[in-house]
């Protein structure tokens, strides 16, 4: 079905190298829209997002037009590197490390600081 419109390109391509080669992403809220940060790739996201403090968000078909026209120039000076430091680093619970269980019962108890 997607042959048909002549805007769409059906590749098996990785997702690395799709994402390699596009200038903005869209997303509805999935890894890949986060791996695109990875790439330094302006991402819209069209749905709740982990994310979405890195994304320009897309609540309509009029928002998502005007988003993918101005995220790359909206998003040329993010910080991506510092993004991804603090929402990997200072965000993300490792289960793999010591006392998994209970700091994430803290993180879970604790109240939310708003910033």
């Amino acid at each position: 079905h997607c042959r048909q419109f002549k805007n769409v390109i059906v590749t098996k391509a990785h997702v690395f190298d799709i994402i390699a080669a596009s200038e903005v992403i869209v997303s509805q809220n999935s890894a890949v829209g986060f791996e695109a940060l990875m790439f330094r790739k302006p991402v819209v996201t069209c749905a709740k997002s982990d994310y979405a403090h890195a994304t320009i968000v897309a609540k309509s078909a009029r928002d998502l037009k005007l988003a993918i026209k101005e995220a790359k120039a909206h998003l040329q000076t993010f910080p991506y590197e510092a993004y991804l430091y603090w929402f990997l680093h200072e965000n993300m619970l490792e289960p793999q490390q010591d006392a998994f269980s209970a700091r994430a019962w803290k993180r879970l108890l604790s109240p939310k600081v708003e910033g």
